[in-house]
């Protein structure tokens, strides 16, 4: 094991919440996940490149984005302490990404290699379960942002990220904020009390 121990008592906490791991268990989980760190305004992967990590953030945010024909960026979520993040299409399919996830902190991490992510459910069958429901959330938070884009108004949409995100206007900038709601940074400005007056 490398690193700070609190990032694995992290890991550790988080999984726990999900499945009843054994202390053999989690002696295999830290010998498969290694520390990483990606400074802020740095790339932890890029459009092209294939994803061959997940990760769990200990510390940090990010912002992951795709850009359109005509290079527009598209914020497609955000991550922070407790969550994961990376590109699972191209993880599991190993094919070329298509997505841009970007540190908006410094940002520490704890990742798994795809080899080795293949022989920890081996060694520890409860992950297999863990990375199952991992992958449910993911594939539900997916179809609600489809939901959302396509059936729900701006105001709408700003009230249920706020929620999804309550730590949102004080730690991203408002031109990410925008760009995940779909609108421009001059909309949102102009517009951002007359969208808060709706209720949830």
């Amino acid at each position: 094991m490398i690193g700070p121990r609190e990032h694995w008592d992290l890991l550790h906490a988080h999984l726990c919440r999900y499945v009843d791991l054994s202390a053999a268990d989690l002696a295999e989980i830290d010998k498969a996940f290694m520390p990483f760190t990606v400074p802020r305004k740095k790339f932890l992967l890029e459009a092209g490149q294939v994803s061959t990590h997940e990760h769990y953030v200990v510390s940090g945010c990010l912002r992951t984005y795709l850009l359109d024909s005509a290079g527009n960026e598209h914020t497609l979520a955000f991550a922070i302490e407790d969550w994961w993040t990376g590109d699972l299409r191209s993880f599991n399919g190993r094919s070329p990404s298509y997505l841009y996830i970007e540190a908006l902190e410094d940002t520490t991490l704890l990742r798994i290699e795809r080899g080795a992510f293949d022989e920890l459910f081996a060694r520890v069958p409860l992950m297999d379960r863990f990375f199952r429901l991992l992958l449910a959330r993911a594939f539900s938070a997916s179809q609600e942002r489809i939901y959302e884009e396509h059936a729900l108004s701006v105001g709408e949409r700003l009230l249920r990220c706020r929620q999804r995100y309550p730590w949102l206007e004080q730690r991203i900038p408002q031109k990410h904020i925008a760009s995940y709601l779909g609108v421009t940074p001059e909309f949102l400005s102009r517009n951002r009390t007359k969208l808060l007056g709706l209720k949830s």
